[in-house]
């Protein structure tokens, strides 16, 4: 239950949501060193269950229909015992169909209200990522494997009202890791959000009602980290 009641003093509920799933996919080995995975989905959902806000208050409701289909590509490829190269790529089409009429809450309006055509809160169209390492010999005890990966993003809106949201983004991420191959240890450093990017994680807006704000939260500017790791 939301912590909100009905005009007639019971608890405001939510029904649960349904979905009828279909995916359909491929593994496969090309050549001996290629490995290669894609599949297309669809989700048909009915209530979805979404956040609206009634004030500064996050409450879920049943939303209505929505559809969520796509397809992702994976792809690993290894020419020689050294090098590694891994990559992927998905797209969605994520989208409210219909839409239920919010409950009467008296004066307490819901805003941030979803429409049909709407796009579902964090679903990118579109998304990537490469990465590539390669592991160095140090004489037949230790390796050393520096590693970079690519991710890119597609815009996407952090509420149901597709009121507030971030643009894309490209990231690029490091690491470069000494490993004790006899007495299984590790230890990496690891660089995140090289490039210094600056992009929202989440955000919230109640900016058509009385207390009108917007609010969100920032991802990390650029961090390194120093991780230590032994097998037993």
């Amino acid at each position: 239950y939301n912590a909100l009641l009905n005009t007639d003093g019971s608890p405001l509920a939510f029904d649960e949501e349904t979905a009828q799933s279909f995916e359909v996919g491929f593994k496969s080995n090309p050549a001996p060193s290629v490995r290669l995975n894609g599949a297309i989905f669809s989700n048909a959902y009915d209530d979805i269950q979404l956040t609206y806000r009634v004030g500064p208050a996050p409450l879920l409701f049943n939303a209505g229909e929505a559809t969520i289909n796509g397809a992702e590509l994976e792809l690993y490829y290894a020419p020689t015992d050294a090098l590694i190269v891994d990559a992927s790529i998905g797209y969605l089409d994520a989208e409210m169909d219909t839409v239920r009429t919010v409950p009467d809450l008296g004066a307490q309006t819901p805003t941030a209200t979803t429409q049909a055509g709407d796009r579902l809160p964090r679903a990118p169209e579109t998304e990537f990522h490469i990465g590539a390492s390669y592991v160095f010999d140090i004489g037949s005890r230790f390796e050393l494997t520096p590693r970079l990966d690519v991710s890119y993003r597609d815009s996407i809106f952090f509420d149901a009202g597709n009121d507030i949201g971030e643009d894309s983004v490209t990231l690029l991420t490091g690491s470069l890791t000494l490993a004790d191959v006899m007495n299984d240890w590790r230890i990496s450093l690891r660089g995140d959000n090289l490039t210094d990017e600056l992009y929202l994680l989440s955000g919230t807006t109640s900016a058509s009602t009385a207390t009108g704000y917007s609010e969100g939260i920032y991802a990390r500017p650029r961090t390194f980290s120093l991780v230590f790791t032994k097998d037993f």
